[in-house]
């Protein structure tokens, strides 16, 4: 069933006569006036009260054993924290050793440190030969405190490694009676915040001052790096403090090494829930109602066990938030300064691969990096005559390897996934410093691409032909799947290992060969597939991997298509280059297969969860700065759950997309000048900004034209460019609708049709609006952005037509021949 919000549950414990009038820290007691209402208020309720106590009482008991308190919390859902991670291979480097220095002042909650090591576990566990220490600390003197409490170095250290086993005593600790447990809140969530960074601040200051500063530590660090010890040390502190009688978690994160830090702000929890934790349920025990004791007594599922772990999800799931985004600025910022790790001889122009061999030509062209604006490296570009060499060399090469037998492609394939997988640190090098994806994105693309590898592997065996009946007696018929030839493939910059390889990976396995033309903005990511599948022992001749100066684009693609020894064109990427695309290959009577733009929509219905429907809509909406062709460019809510869901998306965007970190990374200037007109004609027509700033220059001080911070724009109407043109950027609309027919009326009002998403708690609702949809994919509870090895990918309308992925992209790739014969 689904979790209540914090409103819903606070009704109930209303009704239950918990009252607080401290509305104080948690473990305090009521005062007897309190307690005598809460017996009123329980008489008045009469059997409602009772039917509310039933029912939570029932809900607990459904409630499998494995998520009460007593379980180990790191087999827990931590709902927000996975939804991240399942992006993530891996999040940081091999060799990486993280020292999380955490200190709070939350007394007598023993689940807090298996929380805080559960949750960057988490982030280890991705990665083959990390390790991880989290070194936890007592409450200390904080600077700007008043309560007389002694100083850190009084008090010292206490505790030291976490090991892996700690988990959640099997008994149910807040139970415990005579032990004062205290969250130390704190007036107001500024004041709270501010404590939680002096925190921070203050124990990396002693830590660092104690090892002759940051800079000291940070040239010691670099200088015990070597091929025999690759191991690198980082050390980030963490502070948690309560704040508000509504309780929550104010979270800083710092990395004075790297100079980065983080926070945020986990959802709210009424103060008199903690204290309820600690209520007697013995006689004239104080807070427990009395209809609540009864239960207990008689031996029903106590209601506190369900308060004990909604707290302490809310606490791991921000924790776990705010940890991610600091590795993953972290990853970005060590990518930023070091190039490609090392890893490339960046003096020389990038090659092209012909025929499989490394080509030069007679021109070059800058590559430049999106974080500064400022030249990577060079790349050779193709000629109009070194195409034509590709493709001639690609059909000398079709007429062996057309014959090859499955298992020699399929052990090609798998030998290149392998190579993948190894040479991953290195390839999501080249893909971070040339299109300024985040680890996050790269590492998606890369799992992406080994998982397509591994399972286009096995389908040359399953290529098969069929022997239809014939109508007349003593004649037969075989019909026969063959490849077309040379087949021609155009990819993008913006997700090139995924676009890129499939470009020719469902060709090649069909036993066609291939010409991929790579998006020039990111020429060496391209080199790269073309390295590590002549590494992985493809034959010369079978895949050429070229890329050009812009100004030859025209010259170049002309010259490939109409060659009579292409027989096919695939093509990804914007829709107006793909109806020029298409216009040519038309000319030339060559078929072709299209995945072009797109203006997705989310549909979030009354009874969606608010919570996984918001972070879905963040994520599918800003997830690579928005530049993913499914990306959510319309979010469609219900108007009864409007203010609700709009909070809920702004705070999950806040999550996910820090103000206080830098803003998200587009490949191009154009990108951020078109989205900054589009938001401001929204706003001048009369839309409004529910997140963000449409002033993002100024406000967030960003210098970067390649930057531009996420924005939720509400009120959009159809006068407005923003409601049909594909922003292709971090720019997302907020559309209140008023039934389901309405929202799948706005969605179907576009020119696109790739990907949707539908978030509702009833899955046949959910396929109805789904079947009227019109677009290649609809995601019930998912986010619009969503591709995987198994399942058909393509659009509709002008997201083109045809389809990538599994046995839908191998047909593509293969043409039907019928043979018939006379006895």
């Amino acid at each position: 069933m689904a979790r209540k919000g914090a409103d819903d549950l606070l009704a109930e414990l209303d009704q239950l006569g918990v009252e607080d009038k401290q509305g104080a820290a948690a473990g305090s007691q009521q005062k007897p006036a309190a307690k005598d209402q809460a017996k009123q208020t329980k008489k008045e309720a009469g059997q409602e009260d009772e039917d509310v106590l039933a029912d939570l009482q029932a809900q607990l008991a459904a409630k499998p054993q494995s998520s009460r308190p007593g379980g180990e919390l790191r087999n827990r859902a931590i709902p927000t924290f996975t939804t991240l991670l399942s992006h993530i291979a891996p999040p940081i480097s091999a060799h990486e050793r993280l020292q999380i220095h955490a200190t709070h002042d939350i007394q007598n909650y023993p689940s807090l440190d298996p929380l805080i090591y559960s949750t960057f576990s988490r982030i280890m566990s991705q990665v083959e030969g990390g390790d991880l220490l989290v070194i936890q600390r007592g409450s200390e003197n904080r600077p700007g405190r008043t309560r007389g409490e002694s100083s850190a170095a009084e008090k010292g250290y206490r505790g030291g490694v976490l090991g892996s086993g700690n988990g959640w005593s099997d008994g149910p600790w807040w139970r415990e009676e005579g032990v004062v447990r205290n969250l130390s809140i704190v007036p107001g969530l500024k004041e709270g915040s501010r404590l939680a960074r002096v925190s921070a601040e203050s124990y990396a200051r002693e830590f660092f001052e104690a090892r002759g500063g940051v800079e000291e530590a940070a040239k010691k660090a670099a200088e015990t790096l070597s091929e025999s010890n690759p191991t690198r040390s980082s050390d980030i502190f963490l502070a948690i403090q309560a704040a508000e009688e509504l309780v929550c978690f104010a979270i800083y994160l710092h990395d004075p090494m790297h100079s980065l830090s983080f926070s945020g702000v986990s959802q709210p929890f009424p103060a008199k829930w903690a204290s309820w934790l600690d209520a007697s349920s013995a006689e004239g025990g104080g807070a427990l109602p009395e209809s609540v004791r009864e239960i207990i007594e008689s031996g029903g599922v106590d209601p506190r066990e369900w308060v004990a772990e909604w707290v302490e999800e809310i606490l791991s799931t921000s924790v776990g938030v705010v940890a991610q985004r600091q590795n993953t600025q972290h990853v970005t910022l060590r990518t930023r300064m070091n190039g490609v790790n090392g890893k490339v001889d960046t003096s020389q122009p990038v090659p092209l691969w012909i025929a499989g061999q490394e080509t030069t030509s007679d021109t070059t062209f800058d590559v430049v990096s999106p974080f500064t604006g400022e030249k990577l490296w060079q790349s050779y570009g193709v000629s109009p005559q070194q195409a034509t060499q590709a493709v001639e060399r690609a059909q000398q090469a079709f007429k062996t390897w057309r014959k090859t037998k499955p298992a020699t492609r399929r052990s090609i394939l798998l030998k290149a996934a392998d190579i993948f997988e190894a040479r991953r640190d290195e390839l999501a090098g080249y893909m971070k410093a040339e299109t300024g994806a985040l680890d996050m994105f790269a590492g998606f693309n890369l799992t992406g691409t080994i998982e397509n590898f591994r399972d286009v592997a096995g389908r040359p065996a399953n290529i098969l032909g069929s022997i239809p009946q014939t109508q007349a007696d003593g004649t037969g018929a075989f019909v026969f799947k063959e490849p077309h030839g040379v087949i021609y493939g155009i990819a993008p910059w913006n997700a090139p290992y995924l676009l890129g390889t499939r470009a020719f990976l469902y060709a090649i396995a069909a036993g066609n060969t291939a010409v991929l033309k790579g998006s020039e903005l990111c020429p060496r990511t391209f080199w790269a597939m073309g390295d590590v599948l002549k590494q992985a022992g493809l034959p010369d001749g079978v895949l050429s991997v070229i890329y050009h100066r812009p100004e030859d684009a025209v010259a170049v693609s002309n010259t490939i298509i109409e060659h009579p020894s292409v027989l096919k064109v695939n093509f990804t990427g914007s829709t107006a280059v793909g109806s020029i695309i298409a216009s040519k290959a038309g000319k030339e009577l060559k078929p072709v297969l299209m995945e072009l733009g797109g203006k997705a929509s989310a549909i979030v219905c009354e009874d969606a969860n608010l919570e996984r429907a918001a972070m879905q809509c963040a994520l599918g909406s800003f997830l690579h700065a928005g530049q993913i062709c499914m990306s959510t460019e319309r979010i469609l809510v219900n108007r009864k759950i409007l203010p609700q869901f709009t909070e809920a998306l702004n705070a999950a965007a806040a999550q996910v997309y820090s103000p206080e970190g830098d803003a998200p990374v587009l490949v191009a200037p154009p990108g951020v000048q078109k989205n900054q007109h589009l938001r401001s004609d929204a706003v001048q027509k009369g839309a409004t900004v529910a997140f963000g700033s449409v002033d993002d220059t100024t406000k967030t001080k960003e210098t970067s034209a390649h930057r531009l911070r996420p924005i939720i724009i509400s009120d959009v109407k159809k006068e407005m460019e923003i409601y049909y043109t594909e922003s292709f950027g971090p720019s997302v609309s907020l559309i209140a609708v008023d039934s389901d027919e309405d929202a799948i009326a706005i969605a179907n009002d576009t020119e696109y049709g790739l990907s949707g998403a539908v978030f509702t708690e009833n899955l046949g609702r959910g396929l109805k609006i789904a079947k009227e949809v019109e677009s290649g994919a609809v995601h019930i509870n998912s986010m619009t952005v969503h591709d995987e090895a198994s399942l058909p990918h393509g659009g509709v309308r002008k997201s083109g037509w045809g389809r990538f992925n599994a046995e839908w992209g191998m047909e593509e790739f293969l043409k039907t021949k019928t043979v018939t014969y006379v006895e």
